[in-house]
């Protein structure tokens, strides 16, 4: 519709990995992946069938610190005060300084 050659790219990528890994064989789609890795810090150790393995939890990739959302959006807002897009984002996604989620979990 607008032209563009890299929205056109990005819609075709999304595409391509909604028919390749959220279909399912009778037609209808998966709303999500399984979200269990492996947590940044590493996580504890479990013996599972003999063998040491990291522990996994669910979302561990999913969580992002106020830190990280600052950097990646940084630019001020027009015509605000001095707030910045992450200002925004973490207003209306209720994002705390020191974090929504126990580093536990």
């Amino acid at each position: 519709v607008s032209g563009e050659q890299l929205f056109a790219d990005v819609a075709k990528d999304i595409l391509l990995y909604v028919s390749r890994d959220l279909s399912d064989k009778s037609g209808g789609f998966y709303s999500a992946e399984d979200a269990d890795s492996v947590p940044a810090s590493g996580g504890p150790e479990k013996k599972e069938g003999g063998a040491d393995k990291m522990e996994k939890r669910e979302g561990a990739f999913c969580v992002w610190t106020a830190a990280e959302v600052r950097d990646l959006f940084p630019e001020a807002v027009e015509g605000s005060s001095g707030a910045t897009q992450a200002d925004v984002f973490m207003h209306h996604y209720g994002v705390k300084e020191l974090g929504n989620v126990d580093p536990e979990q």
